[in-house]
C-alpha cells in the first residue's frame, strides 16, 4: 500500500490580489507519521492561467509561504514537493485570490468601469431632461 499523503490550512486560504505580505501556513502528513524539514517545492496551478512554482522551508511538518507577485483572480490549487513526497495524494488544497479593484485590475477593467459611470450618468441626465420631440410634436398640431 503506498503512502497516503495529505496538505491542510494551517491558516487563512483566502486573499485579496496584489497581497504579498500574507504569510500561508500548511501542514505536512504523511501516512507513517515522518517527521519533515528541509527545503521543498511549492506549486500554484490555476487550471486556465498556469503555474506558479518557488522554493519555501518545512519546519516540523509545516512549510511557511508568501506571494512574491500578483497572482491572476481564481481558484488555484496547491501543491508541495518535500522529501520525495508529493503532498496531497488526494483532496487538492485550494488557495483563493479575489479581485482587488485597486492598483491591480487590468487598464481594460478600469476602462470599462469608466465607461459604465459615464454611461450612468448620462442616462441619469437624460431622465431630468423632458421630452423635446414630444412637446415640438404637439406644438403642431
Amino acid at each position: 500500500m503506498a503512502n497516503k499523503t495529505t496538505l491542510s490550512w494551517v491558516n487563512g486560504s483566502i486573499i485579496k490580489q496584489g497581497d504579498t505580505s500574507s504569510v500561508f501556513k500548511l501542514k505536512l502528513r504523511t501516512d507513517d507519521k515522518k517527521r519533515l524539514n528541509g527545503p521543498a517545492k511549492v506549486q500554484l496551478i490555476h487550471s486556465s492561467k498556469g503555474m506558479t512554482e518557488f522554493e519555501a522551508e518545512v519546519v516540523d511538518n509545516i512549510v511557511s509561504f508568501r506571494l512574491e507577485k500578483a497572482l491572476p483572480v481564481g481558484s488555484y490549487v496547491v501543491e508541495i514537493e518535500h522529501a520525495g513526497y508529493v503532498f496531497p495524494s488526494t483532496d487538492s488544497v485550494i488557495l483563493t485570490v479575489n479581485e482587488n479593484l485597486g492598483e491591480y485590475a487590468s487598464g481594460e477593467a478600469i476602462e470599462l468601469y469608466g465607461l459604465k459611470n459615464i454611461v450612468k450618468e448620462y442616462v441619469e441626465q437624460e431622465q431630468d431632461i423632458p421630452d423635446l420631440l414630444m412637446f415640438y410634436n404637439l406644438g403642431k398640431i
